[in-house]
């Protein structure tokens, strides 16, 4: 493959990304503007918030593109052992108050940031890296793919008892990719997927208000509340038919869909941009992860093409999951859409990620 082709795969990523970027504050705006009226009195106050947001993120993303990646892998051991920390405490000083809420946060200041955005974070970098140490090794059950899996199913439970059952899925489908990339065994992988899924199944199903989620997705009629959000957020997207009801032209967000900035924003999309529009949005992230897979196919550093790897399949992930639950082909999640999405801790995350892919591809001269 020519230096020419290395440039269009490189060119491509960076303009998809900007893309997602600047559609997402697009969307984001016109999404906010009624909830952010109502909750401020100031249509732009979600907005204004978003940016200030984007701003840390750049400046997150600009200290990671200038830090050495091989120095944040030597430091793998202190950020895992950083996020088991941070993961545990909301759950320590939840069951010392006997509070009953989610442990799901942290809060730096007046800043709160969810605890399984910092696991995903410390885990790309520490299974990367041991993946990348342990090649020959990891395609052997008990020397190998158990002690790694052994970690990562500690962050898992964690994450579940927060409780945050639908991240702590979506992360173990993101490591899993990771450690079958890094030439772990697929007959493995299944294995414990089935038994994993297994148990998930019976968590789901002994606790109430998880159950009832199930049913309403698979049937309406047995719970209409719970099922209220998925009902509105289907009527918005065929409100937009084809072309959509143009930008702003949103009825939805005028308070009939709920969390319609966050979890429901592709909703939002798909009335003022229409089924055209959607398409569009999967589109781009799938160039964005494709461009980014080719990228690292062609990094030799094994802990770094599983890093750009990991990070370019995990937001394709969110991505993906976000709007199958608008269109109802997956339980409701609360998981945003990265870069479009009112979300603090996976912008955060995602910008600290992304500085690292930079750095890696300069370093790497690719």
């Amino acid at each position: 493959m020519n230096q020419q082709t290395h440039q269009i795969e490189y060119n491509t990523f960076k303009i998809s990304l900007t893309i997602l970027i600047a559609f997402g504050m697009i969307m984001l705006y016109s999404a906010s503007s009624r909830i952010s009226f109502y909750k401020f009195d100031d249509s732009s106050a979600i907005f204004f918030d978003h940016l200030k947001r984007m701003f840390a993120a750049f400046i997150i993303a600009l200290a990671a593109y200038r830090v050495d990646y091989r120095l944040i892998r030597k430091l793998n051991v202190f950020f895992f052992f950083s996020a088991i920390i941070i993961v545990a405490f909301p759950l320590l000083a939840a069951a010392i108050k006997n509070d009953p809420k989610p442990a799901r946060w942290i809060h730096f200041g007046s800043f709160t940031f969810q605890t399984a955005e910092i696991a995903r974070f410390s885990l790309i970098i520490f299974i990367s890296n041991y993946v990348a140490k342990q090649q020959t090794m990891i395609r052997d059950l008990k020397e190998g793919f158990i002690p790694v899996v052994s970690w990562l199913l500690l962050f898992i439970v964690l994450i579940a008892i927060a409780p945050d059952f639908s991240t702590a899925m979506i992360l173990y489908l993101i490591f899993m990719s990771v450690i079958y990339m890094g030439g772990g065994q697929l007959k493995h992988i299944l294995s414990l997927t089935g038994i994993i899924g297994f148990i998930g199944f019976i968590y789901v199903r002994f606790e109430p208000y998880r159950w009832k989620r199930i049913l309403s997705f698979m049937d309406h009629d047995t719970n209409k509340e719970a099922s209220y959000q998925v009902t509105q957020s289907l009527i918005s997207l065929g409100n937009g038919h084809f072309f959509g009801r143009s930008l702003g032209g949103s009825y939805g967000k005028n308070m009939f869909l709920p969390e319609a900035h966050t979890d429901f924003i592709f909703s939002i999309i798909g009335e003022e941009w229409g089924f055209l529009g959607t398409s569009l949005i999967i589109l781009i992230f799938l160039v964005f992860f494709y461009s980014l897979y080719r990228i690292s196919n062609r990094v030799k550093d094994v802990f770094a093409r599983l890093v750009i790897f990991s990070t370019a399949f995990s937001i394709l992930l969110y991505a993906l999951v976000n709007a199958a639950v608008c269109v109802e082909l997956f339980p409701v999640t609360g998981l945003p859409m990265p870069f479009v999405s009112y979300s603090g801790s996976q912008i955060i995350i995602n910008a600290a990620l992304l500085g690292m892919v930079f750095n890696i591809i300069k370093q790497e001269k690719i």
